[in-house]
Parts: C-alpha cells; structure tokens; sequence
C-alpha cells in the first residue's frame, strides 16, 4: 500500500518543518511550495515547485487546489494523508494516521470543527478574516438546509474516482464563491453529504500529536 503524506505552502508565509526524525518509513512525504525559502534538501521532504503552475490563480486557491485535487500532483497511490501546514507533528501522529487507515479503511475521514460552528457563526467569523459579504451572502443561501461544521486541516482520503470528484467540485465550488481570501469549511458541505464521511477523530488529536500549532 502506498500512503503519501503531503502538505503545501504558497507565497512565503509560514515555515517548513524538518520531518526526518519524526516521519515513518510506511508513508511517503511531499510538500508543495511556491519557491519556500525553506523548502530544503535536508528537511526530510520530497519538494514540488508550484512556481510556474496554476498562473491563474492566486496565493490562497492555487493552495486549495492542490489540498482537495491530490491526483494533480500524485499517481500510483492508495491513500493520502493532508495536515495544514500550520501543524508540526511528531512521530505518534504518523502512526496514528496509519493505524485509522489500516483499522477503519475510511473513504474520507475529516472533522467536525472542535467548536461545533453554526452557519452564522462560521459565516461571521469568515467576514471577520475579510471575506466580502457579498460572497457570505450568496453561501448563506446555498448552505442553509446543507451546513455542517467541520475543520479540514486533516484530511484522509482513499485515492477513488469519487473522491477524486468530489475534490474537483469542492475546488470548482471553493474558486466560484471567494474572489481572494478563501474559507474551505463554507465549501465543503456543497460537496459531500455528512454520512459519506467518516467523522470519528477530533482535531484534538492532530493537536495533541503536533509540537506547534496554527504557525501562519
């Protein structure tokens, strides 16, 4: 079985851990970068440059591009696992994320957000991170009977053509609604019902398996 690790970066926020202690010899690690300044050899990673790639989009959705598309970057796989690059995690998280795709075999396994957001609440905080209220308006309507509240900075995901889909839609749904600054979570539940899911981890436990968390 094959499992990649990935994370991405783009424009120059943030940092790029070094994941040569920490990472298992079951996965497979790749980070995406748009020239990092820390995108080094010694770090532990494979590096894709998004440099040249993607021209047409900006900072934030060439990001979500790569987060929801996977097989944009990657062939030959049977798992992926996605961490926003906000986290630095040690060796336990690994092996946890090993152990749910060995155990649970999830098609899709992400999180309900640790505050169990409403609409109105993720819709506030959304404009409060200057997205313009015209956008949250037109969502607001569209999401009403669908909304469910989750976070997905951990995403596992079984590499099937219905999630390959479903990781197009939320794309295509991500660059139609949000001109700049983008809120996935709004997204997302235009895509995939709830019972598709697998919601059983907590992103308490990215957090307790990371040193550092939400690094921006």
């Amino acid at each position: 079985m094959r499992i990649i690790f990935y994370s991405a970066q783009t424009g120059h926020r943030g940092f790029i851990p070094s994941i040569k202690e920490q990472s298992i010899s079951e996965f497979d690690y790749w980070f995406a970068h748009d020239n990092h300044f820390e995108a080094t050899e010694v770090k532990g990673w494979n590096y894709i440059n998004l440099k040249h790639r993607y021209p047409n989009l900006n900072n934030y959705k060439k990001h979500r591009l790569v987060k929801m598309v996977p097989r944009l970057l990657f062939s030959n796989f049977d798992y992926t696992v996605w961490v926003d690059c906000k986290f630095y995690q040690h060796k336990d998280f690994y092996k946890h994320c090993l152990n749910i795709i060995h155990d649970e075999q999830p098609e899709w396994m992400a999180c309900y957000h640790k505050q169990k957001r409403t609409l109105k609440e993720e819709l506030d905080f959304a404009a409060n991170c200057y997205v313009p209220q015209k956008e949250l308006e037109i969502l607001e309507k569209n999401l009403r009977y669908k909304f469910f509240s989750t976070d997905t900075c951990w995403l596992i995901r079984k590499n099937t053509d219905k999630n390959h889909d479903i990781g197009h839609l939320w794309f295509k749904n991500t660059d139609k609604y949000f001109s700049n600054i983008t809120r996935d979570q709004l997204t997302f539940p235009l895509c995939v019902s709830e019972k598709y899911l697998n919601l059983n981890h907590s992103i308490e436990e990215l957090e307790k398996y990371s040193f550092i968390r939400h690094v921006m």
